[in-house]
């Protein structure tokens, strides 16, 4: 039945019940929040039997949450829009379920490790997301005022004003003008969010209005650190020692040829700059068949580029965030690293996979490859 989770990517366990022989009789026990570490070093161990399971992250790149149990019930709280999505979905878990090779440990083998802290961890914050909640409700009209100024929560971002290995967690909540800065504080059970600075910041929605401290202590933004851990209210999710982490930096990227772009110019402007960053990334795409190349640069954009095909059952959509390099030189910066992994997150709504950096990116340095340019998706 667990071979369900088989294609699921950081996969949070939210509760595992397991049952187990004790003297005469069978006892059940139902495991929530860091309790759900040792629950699967239990199972891993063959000392219980997993019963049933509800957890949620990734499919194919999106958000997910998945249920199942030993007796073969399924469930999921993702919606659907039509019928053809929940016999879609069926025909998925069959295929999964009839599928010998996939070890019945499937649901164990990107399960991340909770654990509570008391302490920032001991890496470099790459990336903050908005609550999964937010992102979620794009059918809702949600505001963040800052003092007497309110804007649409599409138009406002989350942004680590601190890259540093050390020190306090602080993060910005911004919308055009307008910046609050916020720290994350520990305590020996839980997780605080003050305010330092800034117009005192609120959010609005249809079920409450409160100040944006006292909705992330209720639902909390999540942060994402170079050695692919993540961090929600006071629980560290730490990777699996068996997940393959392998650095996919060489890989992952596409050089181009940037000569004649100066690196510290990202927009073309109204005059269409020819040595700018985008100016260069809208030459490329004019070489691909897509029927509009939309130019979206300015505050709160989706994207620096929009390439659009239309197909006979489909619309590709492609999003091109373009960056400028923070130094002449145009050289591999952690600061440039951060930037584009910021934008990326804005562009995408959605959580990246847990992948780590390569050792070089470990701590901030210089490096021979260009870290500026454009990144896709």
């Amino acid at each position: 039945m667990f071979r369900c989770f088989h294609d699921f990517n950081q996969l949070v366990i939210r509760n595992l019940g397991m049952t187990h022989r004790q003297g005469g009789g069978t006892r059940y026990s139902m495991l929530m929040g860091i309790d759900v570490s040792d629950g699967i070093d239990s199972l891993m161990k063959a000392e219980r039997i997993q019963n049933n399971i509800f957890g949620c992250g990734y499919e194919d790149g999106e958000p997910r949450t998945f249920g199942c149990s030993i007796k073969g019930k399924f469930w999921s709280q993702s919606r659907i829009h039509d019928l053809t999505d929940w016999t879609a979905w069926c025909h998925r878990l069959g295929a999964l379920l009839d599928n010998d090779t996939i070890p019945e440990s499937a649901a164990f083998a990107s399960a991340m490790r909770p654990r509570l802290i008391a302490v920032r961890p001991d890496a470099h914050p790459l990336v903050i997301h908005w609550p999964m909640s937010l992102l979620l409700s794009f059918e809702e009209r949600i505001e963040i005022s800052f003092g007497e100024s309110s804007y649409p929560f599409a138009e406002c971002d989350l942004a680590l004003s601190n890259n540093a290995r050390s020190g306090a967690l602080k993060f910005d909540v911004r919308a055009h003008d307008k910046k609050a800065e916020f720290e994350i504080g520990f305590t020996a059970t839980d997780a605080t969010y003050r305010q330092t600075s800034g117009p005192p910041c609120r959010i609005k929605t249809h079920r409450h209005d409160r100040t944006m401290a006292e909705s992330f202590a209720d639902d909390a933004p999540q942060i994402d650190f170079g050695d692919g851990s993540f961090l929600i209210y006071s629980h560290l999710y730490v990777p699996p020692k068996e997940l393959d982490l392998t650095p996919i930096m060489d890989s992952a990227i596409v050089p181009w040829d940037w000569t004649g772009t100066n690196p510290r110019i990202e927009s073309q402007g109204p005059e269409r700059r020819t040595d700018s960053v985008q100016y260069r990334v809208i030459q490329e795409l004019k070489k691909s068949d897509y029927d509009i190349i939309f130019d979206d640069d300015g505050t709160g954009e989706f994207a620096d580029v929009i390439a659009i095909k239309v197909r006979e059952t489909s619309v590709d959509v492609l999003m091109c965030h373009c960056k400028y390099a923070g130094t002449d030189a145009g050289k591999a910066r952690l600061d440039d690293l951060y930037e584009v992994c910021r934008a990326s997150v804005e562009v995408s709504a959605v959580l990246p996979q847990a992948k780590t950096l390569p050792s070089e990116y470990d701590e901030p340095r210089e490096a021979s490859a260009g870290a500026w340019g454009v990144d896709t998706l």
